[in-house]
């Protein structure tokens, strides 16, 4: 299948034509992500690894930017979790993990010093 645009293959393509079909890529990358991450639950990368180890075995060829772009939209639609450092560094995963990590964090009762049970 060739991946190259439209204008880069030597043709002219209207507004919408060009719109549907970055949806359409899009919405590719989206189900070879939310796939990986039903796959492999406990999952958890960067974009970068996300565009290098989730997507390219799949047979997806993606820009960072294209995939970093995918991330955010499921983010935004609650089908993964996303947790963001200091650092900038976004690390995505899939939205059971990220629930189950912060009830965890709820329950934990702190051991008070010197009692025992």
């Amino acid at each position: 299948m060739d991946r190259r645009s439209p204008e880069s293959a030597g043709g002219d393509v209207a507004p919408a034509d060009a719109t549907a079909r970055a949806d359409a890529r899009g919405d590719e990358i989206a189900a070879a992500i939310l796939a990986y991450l039903e796959a492999n639950r406990r999952a958890a990368d960067a974009v970068n690894g996300v565009t290098e180890y989730w997507l390219r075995p799949a047979g997806i060829e993606a820009l960072p930017e294209e995939v970093e772009a995918v991330l955010q939209r499921l983010a935004v639609q609650g089908l993964i979790e996303v947790r963001r450092f200091l650092s900038g560094r976004a690390l995505y995963s899939h939205r059971e993990r990220g629930v189950l990590g912060r009830l965890r964090a709820l329950i934990r009762v702190p051991r008070e010093s010197g009692r025992t049970r």
